[in-house]
């Protein structure tokens, strides 16, 4: 969970990206309001797929190695207010 808020963290100050995190219980939103990979572009499917290596690649970090399941529900390509992203806290393995 500590990995999560730390990136939303980093990557507002750093970037043109704002970013926020929602806790669910079994689960966070990550959400990304202002998005540079899919700002300027129109999809059918969610294509922020930079953002989820950078949100596996840090909780890997965090966790020891552990991976998450994350996946992209929402996204501004398709029309979306924000790109979201759904992290399971429970890891794969």
């Amino acid at each position: 969970k500590i990995g999560v808020p730390a990136v939303a963290r980093i990557f507002t100050p750093f970037s043109d990206q704002t970013t926020r995190v929602e806790d669910y219980g079994d689960h966070l939103l990550f959400y990304i309001d202002r998005c540079a990979m899919s700002g300027m572009r129109t999809s059918e499917r969610p294509i922020c797929y930079i953002a989820i290596g950078i949100l596996q690649e840090s909780l890997r970090w965090v966790s020891g190695g552990l991976e998450f399941r994350i996946e992209e529900i929402e996204c501004i390509a398709m029309g979306a207010k924000s790109c979201v992203f759904k992290i399971d806290k429970a890891p794969i393995k």
